[in-house]
C-alpha cells in the first residue's frame, strides 16, 4: 500500500499559522483500484530532528473518513523555521497493514 504526502509548495513548505490537511489513501502495486482503508492515523511531531530516533513528542491528528479516503488535519501552531514530520498507519479489513515515518515531510515558513 501506498500513502500521499501534503500538498506543499516548491520548496516543500507550508505557511505559519495555516492548518494543513492530508489526504490518505492506498493502492496495492499493480492495480488501478484504490484499498477501501478500515483505519488510518497520522501523528506529527515539529522540530529540526534529522532522525526518527530523535522524534519523542508525536500527537494524534483529527481524522474524518469520506468514501473508503481519509483526511487528517494538522493545526496552525507550528512555530515558523521548524519541520513536520509525520508518522502514518494504515490498515484495510483484509490484515494489510502499513506504517512510514517521514523526518522533515516540510517546512513550516
Amino acid at each position: 500500500m501506498k500513502h500521499w504526502r501534503p500538498v506543499a509548495d516548491l520548496r516543500n513548505a507550508r505557511p505559519a499559522g495555516e492548518a494543513t490537511a492530508i489526504g490518505l489513501r492506498a493502492v496495492v502495486d499493480g492495480t488501478n483500484g484504490a484499498v477501501t482503508l478500515d483505519d488510518a492515523r497520522l501523528e506529527y511531531a515539529y522540530g529540526t530532528a534529522t532522525t526518527t530516533d530523535a522524534i519523542t513528542d508525536w500527537h494524534t491528528a483529527s481524522m474524518t473518513r469520506s468514501h473508503g479516503t481519509w483526511r487528517a488535519t494538522l493545526p496552525g501552531t507550528t512555530p515558523s523555521g521548524t519541520f513536520v514530520h509525520l508518522r502514518v498507519t494504515l490498515a484495510d479489513g483484509h490484515g494489510a497493514k502499513v506504517s512510514q515515518t517521514m523526518v522533515r515531510a516540510y517546512e513550516v515558513l
